[in-house]
């Protein structure tokens, strides 16, 4: 279906709990190996990976860096008999939710097969922002980048995503400062919007389109 459809690049995501210890542990081990078959079967060259809440927490303690780097570490290795690359997102609301916080994790891990992901929602409501300085990724290997939109709340908070273009955020900015970083390879575009949802498919992808494009320089 994806090559009857003219797809170009597929992405397989989404691991999680690879650093738990116990059953949560294999089963995350489960997950991975089916991830990595179905990604080396799909000829995507990585799986994205983040560190999600677990049904426990608060009264679960989150993991320390040393803890994330070990399993990061563990399942970079296993990707490895894949051919794959393991890209870790920032995702706000889980235990890991800055680019900084990655770019030590990754630091930590040493595995030549893990890399970061920028979002720029993510990022966004991270407070964080990416200077075009490639100083700021400590070396770190850039795997992925994903464009969104969200309004800016009156309290100062970045809203749920929107179509492209008719949100707050800096687009634009994002796009060029990724390009100085170097970035020469394709560009996620994520909209989980409702609004999306609710408007025919051409529609939607034309307006989506339509929005991210404005945003690249000419």
């Amino acid at each position: 279906m994806l090559s009857d459809a003219g797809i170009e690049r597929v992405e397989v995501e989404f691991l999680s709990d690879w650093w738990a210890p116990g059953e949560r542990g294999r089963r995350a081990e489960t997950v991975a190996q089916e991830l990595f078959e179905a990604a080396a079967e799909l000829g995507s060259p990585l799986v994205k990976l983040g560190a999600t809440l677990h049904p426990d927490y608060p009264r679960e303690p989150r993991p320390l860096n040393w803890q994330l780097a070990e399993g990061l570490a563990t399942a970079a290795g296993h990707a490895e008999q894949f051919n794959l690359d393991l890209a870790f997102e920032a995702l706000s609301g889980s235990h890991v939710e800055s680019v900084s916080e990655i770019v030590d994790i990754v630091d930590l891990a040493s595995a030549a097969n893990t890399g970061i992901v920028l979002d720029l929602f993510h990022m966004a409501r991270a407070g964080e922002s990416i200077s075009g300085d490639p100083k700021q990724l400590r070396g770190s290997r850039l795997l992925m980048v994903e464009l969104g939109d969200a309004p800016r709340l009156e309290n100062g908070k970045v809203g749920d995503r929107c179509l492209p273009g008719e949100g707050d955020l800096d687009i634009e900015g994002f796009i060029s400062a990724v390009l100085h970083l170097g970035w020469d390879g394709w560009w996620g575009v994520e909209i989980i919007s409702e609004a999306l949802r609710q408007l025919p498919i051409v529609d939607g992808l034309t307006r989506v389109r339509e929005g991210i494009l404005r945003a690249f320089p000419t």
